[in-house]
C-alpha cells in the first residue's frame, strides 16, 4: 500500500510547482493558533474529482484549502473570530500579490508570462495558450479572456508557449520568466489562406434518411443535414471527416486542406458482418474482462473501480475476411490518462495491428467508430491495461458492430442486421409483406432479387439462402 501512495504522490499534475511553492509560502504566513510557529502545507493526492480537481482540470485556476485552528474549532468569541481573520489575511494578500505580480509592500516573486493576443489589425482573438512543459491531457484548454489577454504563473525555468485561433497561423515563444519582472508577450497571428472544400455524393436507391457531414479540427467543428453538394471555405489545415446516417456504411477519413479539394463518394448501405450484444462470451477467447450476462454489458472490472496492473484481452473466436470495415461499439471510459488504456485491434499471423485506442475519461454511452483495412482474415481483439497506480470506473461495452463496405450498393437478406440469415429475418420480411410502410433501407434489404417488389419471391430467395448457407 505504501509504494502505490508513493507512486500516486510522484505522479504530479503540469503546474505542481508553482502551486506547491504558493502554497508553502502561504502557510509560511500563517501563524499557528496554539503554539509556535507556522502551519504547513500538504499537496493532495487526489484524482477523484474532487472541486479543487475540477477546478485546476477546467479552468486551470489554482486552488487552496487553508485550515487554521487547533483550540476554538467554530468559536462564538468575536475576538478569537477577528485574530484568525487577521492572520489568514496576511496569506491571503500574499495570494492576490503574487497572482497579480505586484511590487507593491515588497510582493513576492514574479516569474510569470502575460500579454493579449489579437490578430494583426489588434483586434482581440479568443485563442487557445499552451506550454509545453505544463501540458497535459487531463487539462482542458486555456483560452485568454475577452479582452485577449492571458496569464500563467511559473517557477524558473525555461518555458516554450503555444497560441492557437481557428483561422490563423500557430505561433510560439521560448522564454526564461524572471523574478523581479512580468515577462510580457504580446502575440499578433497571421490569417491562414482560406480553401474550398465541397462534397459530390452519390447516395443509394431509396435513400430517405438524414445525411450528415461532419467537419471537425481540434477547435473547429461543423455538421450539415441533407447537402450532398456542400461546399465550404475554411481555413488550410488537418480534418477529420465523418459522412454519416442511421443506415450508410459510415464514410470516416482525415483530409489535409492545402487547396481546394472536392470530395466524391459513392455512399452504399452498411452490410452488417458481426453483431454482439454480449449476453454471452461464446464468441470470444476471454482473458480476464467481466461479464454481466443479465445487463448485458461487457466490464473491464467487477468492482467500482479497476485494479492496477490489469493486461485484459477478449480475443474474437471468428475471422473477419479482406475488405473494408467499420466497427461500432457503443462504450463509456474513465482511464487514468495516458498510462491506462483501451484499444481494439486486428491480429493475423500473430501481428496485431490496432485499429483504435482510447484514454482519460468520457464515461457517457456513445457510439464510438473505428475504421479499418483487413488485408488478409483476421481476428479482433479488445484490449485494456492499467499501470501499477491509480484507479477509475474503468470501460463499459454495450454492444460490438461490425460493418462491411459493400462492393456492390447493399447486401440483402439479413434484414434485422445481425449478421445471420435465418428464420428471424423471414418472419421480419412478411412483415413487412403484409404491413408496408417501410423505409428505404429496409426496402433495400427486403428485395432480394432487385425487383422494385417485395413478395413471396423475396421470401423463397431468404430460404434459398438459409438452406444454401447451412
Amino acid at each position: 500500500i505504501s509504494s502505490i501512495w508513493l507512486l500516486r504522490s510522484l505522479m504530479k499534475s503540469p503546474d505542481f510547482d508553482a502551486i506547491s511553492r504558493l502554497g508553502y509560502e502561504m502557510s509560511q504566513l500563517l501563524p499557528k493558533e496554539a503554539e509556535s510557529g507556522y502551519y504547513a502545507s500538504a499537496s493532495s493526492i487526489s484524482r477523484r474529482g474532487n472541486a479543487h480537481d475540477w477546478i485546476y482540470t477546467n479552468t486551470g485556476c489554482f486552488q487552496y484549502l487553508v485550515e487554521v485552528g487547533t483550540e476554538n474549532m467554530q468559536p462564538d468569541d468575536l475576538t478569537i473570530i477577528e485574530a484568525t481573520i487577521e492572520k489568514n489575511i496576511i496569506a491571503a494578500l500574499h495570494l492576490l500579490k503574487r497572482t497579480a505580480g505586484t511590487s507593491i509592500q515588497e510582493g513576492p516573486e514574479k516569474h510569470q508570462i502575460t500579454g493579449i493576443v489579437t490578430d494583426d489589425t489588434g483586434i482581440p482573438l479568443d485563442a487557445i495558450v499552451y506550454i509545453d512543459e505544463l501540458d497535459g491531457p487531463m487539462l482542458s484548454n486555456r483560452y485568454t479572456d475577452s479582452f485577449g489577454r492571458y496569464r500563467r504563473l511559473l517557477v524558473e525555468g525555461t518555458y516554450t508557449i503555444h497560441f492557437e485561433s481557428f483561422g490563423y497561423e500557430s505561433q510560439e515563444y521560448t522564454f526564461v520568466p524572471s523574478s523581479s519582472n512580468i515577462t510580457e508577450y504580446n502575440a499578433s497571428m497571421v490569417p491562414l489562406d482560406y480553401h474550398f472544400i465541397s462534397f459530390d455524393l452519390i447516395l443509394p436507391q431509396n435513400f430517405d434518411e438524414t445525411l450528415n457531414i461532419q467537419i471537425s479540427s481540434d477547435n473547429f467543428q461543423y455538421t450539415s443535414e441533407n447537402e450532398t453538394s456542400l461546399m465550404l471555405n475554411i481555413p488550410e489545415g488537418e480534418y477529420d471527416i465523418l459522412i454519416y446516417s442511421d443506415n450508410i456504411y459510415p464514410e470516416k477519413f482525415a483530409l489535409i486542406l492545402d487547396e481546394d479539394v472536392n470530395i466524391s463518394k459513392n455512399i452504399k448501405w452498411k452490410s452488417a458482418v458481426y453483431h454482439d450484444e454480449f449476453l454471452t462470451l461464446n464468441n470470444w477467447n476471454n482473458q480476464g474482462w467481466v461479464l454481466d450476462d443479465y445487463n448485458g454489458i461487457l466490464s473491464s472490472q467487477s468492482e467500482f473501480l479497476y485494479p492496477n496492473s490489469l493486461d485484459l484481452s477478449l480475443i474474437s473466436l471468428f475471422q473477419i475476411d479482406l475488405g473494408e470495415y467499420i466497427a461500432e461499439l457503443n462504450m463509456k471510459y474513465e482511464l487514468e490518462w495516458e498510462y491506462d488504456a483501451f484499444s481494439i485491434s486486428s491480429s493475423a499471423n500473430n501481428e496485431d495491428v490496432i485499429i483504435g485506442s482510447v484514454t482519460g475519461h468520457d464515461y457517457e454511452w456513445k457510439k464510438m467508430l473505428f475504421n479499418f483495412l483487413l488485408g488478409e482474415s483476421s481476428v479482433l481483439k479488445l484490449d485494456f491495461v492499467s499501470d501499477e497506480s491509480l484507479d477509475y470506473r474503468g470501460v463499459e461495452i454495450d454492444y460490438i458492430n461490425i460493418f462491411k463496405k459493400p462492393e456492390e450498393e447493399r447486401d440483402t437478406a439479413d434484414l434485422n442486421q445481425d449478421a445471420v440469415i435465418d428464420i428471424l429475418d423471414i418472419i421480419l420480411l412478411v412483415d413487412r409483406i403484409i404491413y408496408g410502410n417501410i423505409s428505404g433501407f429496409e426496402q433495400c434489404l427486403s428485395d432480394i432479387n432487385n425487383d422494385g417488389d417485395i413478395n413471396i419471391i423475396d421470401i423463397v430467395a431468404v430460404i434459398n439462402i438459409i438452406f444454401a448457407n447451412n
